[in-house]
């Protein structure tokens, strides 16, 4: 084995213990968290966790419309919105390490409707949260009586921020519109 070939060999065993180290301590910090994230769980109300298909099906193709994979999508805004509820430091390198592998361990711990049934009961909404606020807050309706419209305009407020809309309310109506037509598009191809 030549020198140059050593050498990179000794960096990629060095990386690997370190990306292992990384993992491993992360994990050991995640762990104080998982029973208050369990008691999120199932605290979920019914109405967030038990979406009629339709909706159900609505909400995921129009995350994934937006971010081509819907999953993934939603473990990282879990890992975000769990993280801003516990005392983290909310700048710098630790915090992006921690919400990427947060979103990891997320998909390990729980199943994809838990993971659903998060994405939903920690949706921001000015002056409240959940997807059942939500819909009672924008629409006055029961998620399970949300139109494909109406799951759009929430899932672009999920993504834009309440903020951005409650200073630019013309904006909900027409980015609603889009990602249902970007949704009509990926339902095509």
């Amino acid at each position: 084995m030549s020198r140059s070939n050593r050498r990179l060999l000794l960096v990629v065993v060095i990386s690997g213990s370190a990306l292992g180290f990384v993992l491993y301590t992360h994990l050991r910090a995640f762990k104080p968290f998982l029973p208050g994230i369990r008691a999120v769980v199932g605290s979920i109300p019914e109405q967030e966790l038990d979406l009629a298909e339709p909706q159900r099906r609505a909400l995921l193709t129009l995350v994934a419309a937006k971010d081509k994979d819907a999953q993934s999508t939603i473990d990282w805004q879990v890992a975000r919105a769990l993280l801003n509820t516990v005392p983290h430091p909310r700048t710098g390198l630790k915090w992006q390490l921690d919400w990427l592998l947060w979103g990891l361990e997320i998909r390990g711990h729980f199943s994809r409707e838990q993971r659903l049934g998060l994405y939903c009961h920690l949706m921001q909404f000015s002056g409240g949260q959940g997807l059942s606020y939500g819909s009672q807050a924008l629409f006055n309706e029961q998620p399970n009586q949300l139109t494909d419209l109406e799951v759009a305009e929430i899932v672009a407020i999920q993504f834009w921020g309440w903020r951005y809309y409650e200073r630019h309310p013309e904006r909900l109506v027409p980015d609603a519109k889009q990602l249902l037509q970007a949704k009509m598009q990926l339902q095509t191809k």
